[in-house]
Formats: structure tokens, sequence, C-alpha cells
């Protein structure tokens, strides 16, 4: 203790450093208050422009979600099919309710729609669930439900008893029943319109949209989200009932009871929806926002007096090396005369001394880049001359190229024309087609008739190869010939397919090709075979590749390459997938019995994709100029 005061009074900087260590406590105390005060007002008030314009986004969400699906309701309900149909049904009531279930299933419903039914006197006429056929066949309208479906009619035939007045409102929501009956995590609501028919006398039927919740769920989570448990919100129906909220108890109970169920809540803001009298309130509890300000201040001061202990001992260490520059250099300095080569002096100050080691600092960093510098050079002429050596070994290997193979096989057609062996011939003729095919490295896209003319060539040699293991079918469309087509696409599939699909089979091996148009406009491209099918673990890994390529799972790391020629499927599908776009769809399917499935959907590119920019795009497949692709061959080899 006699040491430490002893040091303290010899040494000036001990008497400054707790001098201004002790003002700048007490400044940071009382400003730390008032910026408390500060922050608590800015925070309160940034919280109602934060969520005034949440809610004004979350507003304009919420019609967006309901107004197409109202649209939707309105004009199935009074559409002439719909009019047409129940008035059919009046009269053969058997008859109709599949033509009206059929009807109802094929309307384009909005993604927040789960099922419709039409609704008459005795109950549901005609229902479409979109999640039956996974529930085991329980829709929406079950026999749990005829009790409150038998209210909802009543209810409906009471609003809509004078039809023709103005005051008939054209829809209205029902809450009940809230929960679908086969998901019990599915939150729903329902929507009711009246069915206009074609006599027009009165209304008998009701058309029942059912809606699901999530949506606006989800939209007031991004209200509450803001403020994490400070904030609620709630939309509130015309009786001034809680129809949605974030928390299930609250629902059915009056706005006016939101204080009592969550003391220290105060109404923020109010906003009108404008759909089925509907708004949306947000309550604010200042009291846990003024508790949140509080506890980060309180940590900001542990952490100020830890960062101001920190600054004193780092001043204290600070001014005990500034006080001691002579030793500093005089060490540097001293390490200079034991090494031989020079090196580095730490710098430890910035006066003249230390400017001084700076510059011999300077001097050896200079020499070390001149040696690199050397090395350098050194490496780029031994580079140079390795590059050389490749180049003239590239274009000694070079001189047999692809017109050489093509031409030296037309030498052999000819010889082989007179001995008058044809099928040589001919075998000459396709393979000299698929090498040109090949080796063309302007067009790597073509259209997908040149690529089946390939395919067919291709699988001509094959046939030949191995004699009846397989036979093959192409059936397509040349009316789509021109369609662009990735080059070399459908060879690795075939290929497969003979190599492994075919395995231990001596015949009787088919391989299909087709092409039609589906109904989205894409061309249906299949290649499909009757082989021993894939393994489990096969499939499982092509599907992957599928999958990853369609960006519907990001794999770590890369996938393993599957059995396609020596030709990974993900390598295949990638080019496809590049080339048509998201449009692109692959359907795959593998089975022992019946073989390996693949389909690919392929839409017609849109410019700038690429398929434009190639050489080709003036000729189809099958031109006068192009090889042939029927079995006789036919065109100069």
């Amino acid at each position: 203790m006699r040491r430490l005061i002893h040091y303290a009074k010899h040494h000036i900087v001990v008497g400054l450093l707790f001098g201004m260590t002790l003002l700048v406590g007490v400044f940071a105390l009382i400003f730390g208050g008032f910026l408390r005060e500060q922050s608590y007002k800015y925070m309160v008030d940034n919280i109602y422009y934060t969520e005034e314009a949440v809610l004004h986004v979350v507003n304009k969400d919420i019609r967006g979600i309901l107004s197409p699906i109202i649209g939707f309701g309105i004009e199935s309900a009074v559409s002439t099919q719909m009019a047409a149909s129940v008035q059919e049904y009046e009269a053969d009531p058997d008859g109709m309710t599949m033509r009206l279930t059929s009807l109802l299933k094929s309307y384009q419903f909005p993604d927040d729609v789960a099922a419709i039914a039409v609704v008459g006197e005795k109950g549901v006429i005609a229902e479409y669930d979109r999640y039956r056929y996974t529930t085991r066949s329980i829709s929406m309208w079950n026999e749990g439900n005829a009790e409150l479906l038998g209210d909802l009619y009543r209810e409906a035939m009471t609003k809509y008893s004078d039809f023709r007045s103005l005051n008939m409102p054209k829809y209205f929501c029902v809450k009940e029943p809230a929960v679908h009956p086969a998901h019990s995590w599915m939150r729903v609501f329902h929507i009711v319109f009246p069915v206009l028919q074609t006599n027009g006398e009165e209304i008998r039927y009701i058309l029942i949209m059912t809606v699901k919740r999530n949506a606006l769920e989800d939209e007031l989570a991004m209200v509450e989200a803001q403020q994490r448990d400070a904030a609620c919100a709630f939309i509130v129906d015309g009786e001034d009932e809680i129809v949605f909220s974030g928390a299930e108890a609250v629902i059915g109970e009056k706005i006016g009871r939101v204080k009592a169920l969550y003391p220290g809540m105060d109404r923020l803001m109010v906003r009108d929806i404008g759909l089925f009298g509907w708004k949306i309130y947000v309550y604010l509890n200042e009291g846990k926002i003024r508790k949140s300000v509080d506890e980060i201040y309180e940590r900001s001061y542990y952490l100020y007096g830890l960062l101001l202990l920190i600054f004193v001992l780092f001043a204290v260490l600070f001014t005990r090396r500034l006080l001691r520059p002579v030793n500093a250099i005089r060490a540097a300095m001293q390490k200079l005369n034991y090494e031989e080569e020079p090196s580095l002096i730490e710098i430890r100050g910035s006066h003249e001394l230390w400017q001084l080691t700076a510059e011999y600092n300077y001097m050896v960093k200079r020499l070390e880049e001149k040696t690199r510098e050397v090395e350098a050079q050194h490496r780029e002429a031994i580079l140079s001359l390795e590059r050389a050596y490749d180049a003239e070994r590239e274009a000694l290997e070079s001189q047999i190229n692809a017109h050489f193979l093509c031409n030296t096989i037309g030498v052999i057609n000819y010889e082989a024309i007179e001995a008058g062996d044809r099928r040589v011939s001919l075998l000459l003729k396709k393979l000299s087609n698929i090498l040109r095919y090949t080796f063309e490295r302007k067009a790597q896209i073509v259209y997908i008739g040149q690529e089946i003319a390939w395919t067919e060539q291709y699988l001509y040699l094959q046939k030949e190869r191995f004699g009846e293991l397989f036979d093959y079918s192409v059936e397509t469309d040349e009316t789509y010939d021109d369609w662009p087509a990735c080059k070399l696409m459908l060879q690795p599939f075939v290929e497969n397919s003979i190599l492994h699909g075919f395995r231990g089979r001596k015949q009787g091996g088919i391989i299909r090709i087709t092409t039609e148009i589906d109904q989205t406009e894409r061309l249906c491209l299949t290649v499909s075979d009757n082989g021993c099918g894939m393994s489990g673990e096969t499939r499982e890994r092509i599907r992957a590749s599928i999958e990853a390529v369609k960006g519907e799972r990001v794999q770590k790391e890369k996938p393993a390459e599957t059995e396609l020629s020596g030709v990974g499927i993900r390598n295949v599908l990638t080019r496809m997938s590049a080339f048509y776009g998201p449009e692109l769809a692959v359907e795959f399917s593998s089975d022992e019995e019946t073989g390996t499935h693949f389909a690919f959907r392929l839409p017609y590119p849109e410019e700038g994709s690429g398929h434009e920019n190639r050489d080709c795009r003036g000729r189809g497949p099958r031109d006068a100029g192009d090889e042939p692709a029927d079995p006789d061959g036919g065109g100069a080899v």
C-alpha cells in the first residue's frame, strides 16, 4: 500500500487519470438518465409510426387476400353455368349431383380456399374439398357439421328472403365451424354467397366457400412481430367480437375485454378493413416498453463501467511505455547486431526515433520485394517454356480431328459399297452421322427433331451390336420437330436403359420415345423401357439430383453420380434446366415390374435464353442437307 501511495505521489499521470475517471463517471450518470427518458419517448413515438406503417401494409394485404376470394365466389355464384346446373339438379337430383361436383372441381380456386359447396334445404348437394383425398375422404361438411350447416342455411335464407332488395347482402362471413374436421391444425372461416337461378323467382341455394385463416393470422403476426409480446393485434367484426387473433383464447370475446385479459394493454390504433365490417385493433403495453428500456440502460451501465476500467488500465500501460522509448529503441537496434539477415523492428511510437526505424523497415521490405520479383520472373520464364511445349504437343495431337475420322469412314464406306456389302455400308453411314453431329461444336443447342434423329441412329447401331437384346420404338409428331432442345440430352437415358435396364437379359427389351403437347402447351418428351428397374438407393439418388436441379433442396456436398453412361444425371438436367428455365418439369419412376420411365415437359424457351444464338435456327433436322434419320440411311457419309 505504501509503495502504491509513493508511486501515485511521484507520478502525475496517476492523479490525472483518477480525476478524469471520476469526472467522466459523473457525467455518464447524468447523461445516461437523460438519454433513458428520451429513448423511451423516442421508442414509443417510433412504435406508433412503425405500427401505423405496418398496419397500413397489413390492411392492404388482407384486402388483397380476401378480395380475389370474394370476387371468385360472387362470379361462381351468379354464373349462368351454376344457375343452369342448379336448375337441372332440381329436375334430376340423382343425375346432376356428379355434374355439379365436377363443375366445382373444375374451378381454379384461389390458394387460400380449402373447400366449396352448394347447399340446399336438405343439405349439401355438391361439394369439392381439395384435401379430401389426403384425409380418408373426410370433407369439410360431413355428418358432424350437419346441424351447423342447417343453421347456416336458415340464416342465409333469412338474409336473402327479399333478394330483390338493394339492401340484400351480396355475401356474409361465418366463423363456425372454425376447424377442418380432418385437420385440427387447419383454422378456417366461411363466406356465404346466394346462388341466383335462371327463373329469377327466389333464392333456394347458397354457395359456401371455406377459407384458411393462415394468411390472415400471418398478417396479424407481422403487426405483433415488431414489438414481440408488447403489442397485440385483433380483427374484430361489426358486433365488436374478436374473430381473428394470434391467441386462440380471446377469439369470440368482446374487444372491450382486452384490457381485462391483458393487463397493461392500451389501444394504440384502429383501422377499418372495409370487408365484412371488420376492423383491425392494435394494443400496446407501454409498461413493457419502459421495462425493456430500463433493462437496456442497466446493462449499458455495467458495460460502461467495464469499458472505463479497461480505459484506465490501457492508459496506465500506454503512459509507462511512452516514458521508456529509449530502452525500446536500444533493444531493437541490438537485435540487428546478432542477425545476419536484416529483419523488421517492431514500431512502438511515432516520434523521430521511431520514424527512423520505420525508414529502416521500409528499406528491408523493398529488398524483400525485389527478391520476390526476381523469383517470380524466373518462374514465369519456366512456365512459358512449359506452355510452349504443351502447345506444340497439342498441335500435333489435333492433326487427327473429327473430319479425318468422318472422311476415313467415308472411304471405308465406298469400299464396302464396291464390295456389295450394303449392311456394312449402312452401319458406316449411321456411325459417320453420329460422329458429325457429336463433333459439331458450333451448335450445342439444336432442335428436338435433330436430337431424336440422332438418337434413332444411335439406337440402330446399338441394336446391331446387341442383336435380340432389345427393340425400340420412336413415336414423335414431326409438327414439333423445330422445338429447341439441348444437344445430346437423350443419349444418356437410352444408354442407361441398354446397359443397365436390360442387364441379365438376352431378349425382349423395349425402348420407347414419344412426344406430344400437354395441356400447358409444353412438349412432353418421354423415354421409357421395360427393363429390370432400379434399386431403392439408386432411385433416391436420382430423385435427390432432380430436386437439387429444381432448387427444392440445397445439398452441402456434391451428390453422387448415378449410372447414366458415365455422365451424372444432375449434369444432364442442369443443362436442360439452364436452357428451359423454371418451367421445365421432370417426372421419374422406376419399378422392377414395369421398368424405368422419364418424362420431360419442355416449355418453349423465352427469347434471350440462348436457343436463338446458333447457326441452325432456319433449318429442320430432316432437311435435304442434313443426315437422314430413317433406317435406310441416305445422304453422303
